[in-house]
């Protein structure tokens, strides 16, 4: 009698256990589904920078919200002073103020003040959108001033650069 006392005090413990663990699960799933995924990019802007990934924390806002994403970059050796890390909302009819960055964000070093040997870092950018901006799908692109050798590409209706990147696509509604 005593034997079967003991195995279905293991029962209910493994039992209860079992809903604890499928409980700890269901809830990381949830928490992750909501997290954005970072998109890798790899492309490199010049000698010295290569923008390694991007992770979008808004891809569909309401106008007069605030674009928010982060961006790895990775430094084979400082910019110099002279340049800056662009970043641009734009679509065909109309484009936001574009963020022009000198420091990481983040931790305020100037790109030129990097160390010599490289960097990585992240960094968390935030552009403001209007509240009387027109509906639409905007891309977020990066690019690296001055753009020296780069030459204007007026074909596709604005200021565009060769050298640049779409980093991701944001949805713009009312």
């Amino acid at each position: 009698m005593q034997e079967s006392n003991v195995s279905s005090n293991q029962i209910n413990r493994f039992t209860q256990t079992l809903v604890i663990l499928c409980a700890l699960a269901l809830a990381y799933l949830l928490v992750k589904k909501d997290k954005p995924a970072p998109q890798f990019h790899h492309v490199n802007f010049g000698n010295e920078a290569q923008l390694v990934s991007v992770t979008p924390h808004t891809p569909r806002l309401v106008t007069g919200q605030t674009i928010r994403f982060s961006v790895q970059w990775k430094f084979s050796s400082p910019l110099p002073e002279s340049h800056l890390i662009a970043y641009h909302v734009r679509n065909q009819q109309h484009q936001l103020t574009p963020l022009d960055t000198r420091t990481i964000q983040a931790s305020g070093l100037a790109y030129s003040h990097t160390p010599p040997q490289g960097i990585i870092f992240e960094d968390h950018l935030s552009i403001p959108t209007t509240a009387d901006m027109p509906e639409g799908i905007y891309e977020v692109v990066t690019f690296i001033y001055p753009i020296g050798d780069y030459p204007l590409n007026p074909t596709l209706g604005s200021a565009i650069y060769n050298a640049q990147r779409v980093l991701f696509n944001v949805e713009i509604t009312k």
